[in-house]
């Protein structure tokens, strides 16, 4: 992997401001984008103080980038629940120390007084679409910003700059149509004007720092960009490996650092921060890149470490602690009970996990699992390294699926149900909660190559050439037509 590019611009983030450069105290790092795919919001960030460098908790991991800034991760308001909010702040401190927020105001609480409460800083969000709901997040930050000083790392105004007819299904270059940039760097430009205004009735004015810009990396890349550049001090940039045309699904790093160095050489007399890359759990496979818990896994272990070496600028984020939007939500770092799908802190080298396939020769299939994480398929062994959905881990004698949450493994099992009349061998096999339950627990016969349920003993795990659902029928014996249905050799990663 290449070393992170860095900038040259003389304009340094530490120098004393001068009087009439007030506003360039500290950059900062900027948000993260508002959606990946259909609509991307170009984010305007002002940033005002260092980040703090208070030893983490134990349960701290994401703590600190190679400048010392905090690592943060960007957080979509699915709720106007403060309690909700509070304890979302409070999940976030255990990984994070900083949180990148889209608005301020959220039903009368103060995102600025909840993130102090959960011991986080904040960059704090001021929406341009929404002229009471800005007028609301300004005053917030205004108060916030008397309240809780050192808890304001930036504040953020975000709008559609770029409107963009986006088919995932289409080339990279078929996918953007730059419209009306002037309009929303008009928009923005009032809500900071606004904002300056309330920061000056209050005597804050002179904390208001230099204003960024976040879009895509294709973005910054195009002309039309060009003309926005002059508006803002800040280049943030969101990177998205699992949305690129190119091959990165095995190696998103390499993508990732490669895109990132294009922009720093593209803008080598601005400042640029990473605000936002994530790689999905789950879900559809784009441009051949696989939605896979292992991939999410190592993308976030390998970001960290980059981070630390000084790749993504300062206060460089993840993307996102739970993404409200249905048709994304697998890029959350948490799953449907906010609780973290993998670990953080575990070393890649310390990875003894043996991720396992089960491959029916005959049928040329492999055991997986469907898109829901509810019933056990057959799946075309192609690629199989590359998808979650088809690899199992060994427990014991449970098989899991590598797809699902490790705060709800579901293991491979079968439940005739009572009073039920349906056969055995046309019930198909479920993906359930792992328990002690017999019915999920298996017997690989490394001789014959078949799987034995220990609940339905006697009953192997059999393929079917009319459905794509496996079921249990009596093992077969070598010689047997059936044999070569139940025999499933067992490849690992």
């Amino acid at each position: 992997m290449a070393p992170p590019a860095t900038n040259t611009s003389s304009y340094s983030l530490d120098r004393a401001p001068t009087p009439n450069d007030k506003s360039k105290r500290r950059i900062l790092a900027t948000l993260a984008l508002l959606a990946v795919g259909a609509v991307v919001g170009a984010v305007l960030v002002i940033g005002r103080a260092p980040l703090s460098t208070a030893a983490a908790s134990t349960t701290t991991i994401a703590v600190v980038s190679s400048d010392g800034g905090g690592v943060g991760v960007c957080y979509f308001l699915g709720t106007d629940n403060a309690t909700t909010i509070s304890r979302d702040f409070a999940k976030i401190k255990e990984r994070f120390s900083a949180v990148r927020t889209y608005q301020t105001s959220s039903s009368g609480s103060n995102l600025i007084d909840v993130a102090a409460q959960a011991g986080l800083q904040i960059h704090a969000g001021v929406s341009i679409n929404d002229r009471d709901q800005g007028d609301q997040d300004i005053q917030a930050i205004v108060d916030g910003l008397k309240r809780h000083p050192t808890t304001l790392l930036s504040v953020s105004t975000y709008g559609k700059a770029l409107e963009y007819d986006w088919d995932h299904n289409l080339g990279g270059t078929q996918r953007r149509v730059l419209k009306d940039a002037t309009t929303t760097i008009s928009l923005a430009k009032q809500a900071i004007q606004r904002l300056r205004a309330a920061a000056a009735a209050a005597n804050v004015e002179a904390d208001l720092p230099p204003i960024a810009m976040v879009q895509q990396d294709q973005d910054w890349l195009m002309v039309e960009a060009k003309g926005i550049v002059s508006s803002v001090d800040i280049i943030g940039v969101v990177i998205q490996p699992y949305y690129d045309a190119t091959d990165a699904s095995t190696t998103p790093m390499d993508d990732l650092t490669a895109r990132w160095n294009a922009i720093v050489q593209a803008y080598p007399n601005k400042k640029v921060v990473l605000a936002g890359t994530g790689w999905p759990t789950n879900g559809p496979t784009v441009n051949g890149h696989y939605p896979s818990m292992v991939t999410a896994q190592k993308f976030v272990h390998d970001a960290l470490a980059w981070f630390s070496s000084g790749g993504g600028g300062v206060s460089p984020s993840l993307f996102a602690f739970e993404y409200v939007d249905s048709k994304r939500a697998n890029f959350g770092l948490v799953d449907q009970v906010k609780q973290w799908k993998f670990d953080f802190a575990a070393p890649r080298f310390k990875f003894v996990t043996t991720y396992l396939a089960f491959a029916n020769v005959d049928a040329k299939v492999v055991l997986g699992a469907n898109d829901a994480l509810s019933k056990v398929t057959m799946l075309d062994w192609n690629g199989w390294t590359k998808d979650s959905k088809r690899m199992w881990v060994q427990r014991g004698d449970q098989y899991y699926n590598a797809a699902t949450s490790p705060n709800s493994l579901g293991c491979m099992g079968v439940e005739v149900l009572m009073g039920s009349h349906k056969p055995l061998w046309k019930t198909q096999l479920d993906l359930t909660t792992c328990d002690f339950d017999v019915s999920l627990q298996w017997v690989y016969n490394t001789t014959t190559k078949q799987l034995e349920n220990m609940g339905y003993k006697g009953n192997c795990l059999t393929v079917w050439s009319s459905t794509a659902y496996p079921t249990l029928t009596e093992c077969a014996v070598a010689g047997s037509p059936q044999f070569p249905l139940q025999q499933f050799e067992q490849w690992s990663a």
